[in-house]
């Protein structure tokens, strides 16, 4: 058993339980100790399987979870740890799973090799106080696929009643399909749209999230006269949008097909709409806040895919203007006696 102060003012104390080093961090030295000792003279936690270690984390986190991550861990819990999920943890290795990470991430992309390896992970910790260094895949960089403007006004045109109001909704004003499946007719005040909900899918079906994604997705978006007149009126509790999220992306799937807009998500319209605004000269702030994100760094990755129409005119404006400012001063000064 050795212990030793970290840099955070933190003690933690290591030992070998079943030849496998483990270590308790704590505030101090004697909890730090008293945690080591108890694990040492207690291994019965350790030895519980992976599976096991699993589910005790997810019992011990499903109250504090969103209903669409309870979910989502539920169903990997039952799908992704078949291979390691019998493996007692004081029998688990590093190499173990490195290999378990490896074969997974053949079938599955990037992101959700790290989604399952961060659930694993976070129950080994919390369950076991076990942790192990690995490899994970990278993430590569996404290419956003924005409509242009004429894609956009052709997509309207495209659209029936009620998934117009979604499409302008999102491709205007920047509103995230669930948050568009929860606003109700109360949310509308004049040109005013109140954004504080979010409709996602639990374990029981639909149900409204008070608070959105992130604190910044609370906020108040101002539409044009012409989006308010389509979304019509209804009493104060009535949905805007009558249909759910799943289906808003179904029928712009349907739509996108029409127009050839392959590739292009729901979601992007909301991409779509800060991109326009950038162009115009809208400082980022104005946008980020429009369109509810907490920072600025999926605008950034937006703008790097600006639409080509726009990148092309901006392109051409530059390059006339140093046309005439710098080419042409550079001829009259060559062309004195």
């Amino acid at each position: 058993m050795t212990t030793n102060k970290l840099p955070s003012g933190k003690w933690r104390t290591r030992v070998y339980i079943d030849g496998k080093q483990i270590s308790f961090t704590a505030s101090t030295k004697a909890e730090s100790i008293r945690l080591a000792t108890q694990a040492t003279n207690n291994r019965q936690y350790v030895r519980m399987s992976v599976n096991a270690a699993l589910r005790g984390y997810y019992e011990a986190k499903k109250g504090i979870l969103s209903p669409s991550t309870a979910r989502e861990y539920a169903r990997s819990i039952e799908r992704d740890f078949q291979d390691i999920g019998h493996i007692r943890t004081n029998k688990l290795t590093r190499a173990m799973i490195q290999r378990w990470i490896s074969v997974y991430s053949e079938s599955h992309s990037a992101k959700s090799t790290r989604n399952a390896y961060g659930l694993l992970s976070a129950a080994l910790d919390l369950m076991c106080d076990i942790r192990f260094k690995v490899e994970l895949p990278k993430i590569p960089p996404r290419s956003y696929q924005i409509p242009s403007e004429s894609d956009f006004k052709e997509a309207i045109e495209q659209c029936d009643p009620e998934i117009k109001k979604a499409v302008l909704l999102a491709g205007i004003g920047t509103m995230r399909r669930g948050e568009i499946a929860a606003l109700t007719y109360g949310d509308i005040d004049g040109n005013v749209i109140h954004v504080h909900a979010d409709k996602i899918r639990s374990s029981d079906g639909y149900v409204i999230k008070s608070m959105p994604k992130t604190s910044a997705s609370d906020r108040y978006i101002t539409y044009p006269s012409f989006v308010i007149d389509t979304l019509g009126s209804g009493r104060k509790t009535d949905p805007v949008v009558k249909i759910s999220p799943e289906h808003i992306s179904r029928r712009w799937r349907v739509i996108r097909k029409r127009c050839g807009l392959d590739g292009v998500r729901f979601h992007d319209l909301r991409h779509y709409a800060a991109s326009i605004a950038h162009s115009l000269g809208v400082p980022d702030k104005i946008i980020q806040d429009r369109g509810g994100w907490s920072d600025d760094r999926v605008m950034k990755a937006v703008y790097r895919n600006t639409m080509k129409e726009y990148s092309d005119k901006f392109t051409d404006m530059l390059n006339e203007h140093f046309e005439t400012q710098i080419r042409h001063e550079s001829n009259k000064k060559t062309a004195k006696p």
